[in-house]
């Protein structure tokens, strides 16, 4: 119990540190940095008020330790979680990359069995019939411009 008061405390002096004196920047990132580390809720509230203090723009220090932020943000208290949200979500929209940027196109195939997977039988025996008179006619009119 002391010790997560003392971490709190310890927390809350290196955003005064560095209010103070910037030469220290390093050392307070690698306070920060095991601050994140911690497990419990206020601990990590005030770690993330002092990263926010010193270093908002480090979003390399969340790396590791984004998704324990998150499963911890319902158990931290309203302040932390004001300042937890928009810096998860900064996060999220810098370091993930969208999923449609890296969709590739479906070759005719795929295109045809992924929707074929979402029809029922009849659908699908239907469209398989369509798709067979589709190749007759193009074979048909080759054959017919061939002769010509």
């Amino acid at each position: 119990m002391w010790k997560t008061h003392l971490t709190v405390c310890d927390t809350v002096v290196v955003a005064q540190v560095h209010a103070l004196d910037h030469t220290m920047r390093d050392q307070l990132l690698e306070m920060i940095e095991s601050m994140l580390g911690d497990r419990t809720p206020i601990v990590i509230a005030s770690a993330v008020a002092a990263f926010l203090a010193v270093c908002p723009e480090r979003l390399d220090l969340l790396h590791k330790h984004y998704r324990k932020l998150c499963r911890m943000m319902v158990d931290v208290e309203e302040w932390g979680q004001a300042l937890m949200a928009p810096l998860l979500l900064r996060y999220a929209r810098t370091q993930f990359c969208r999923p449609d940027n890296h969709a590739r196109e479906l070759t005719a195939e795929e295109e045809v069995s992924s929707r074929e997977r979402t029809m029922s039988l009849p659908d699908r025996e239907r469209e398989r019939e369509r798709e067979r008179a589709r190749v007759c006619v193009c074979e048909r009119a080759m054959s017919v411009s061939c002769l010509v």
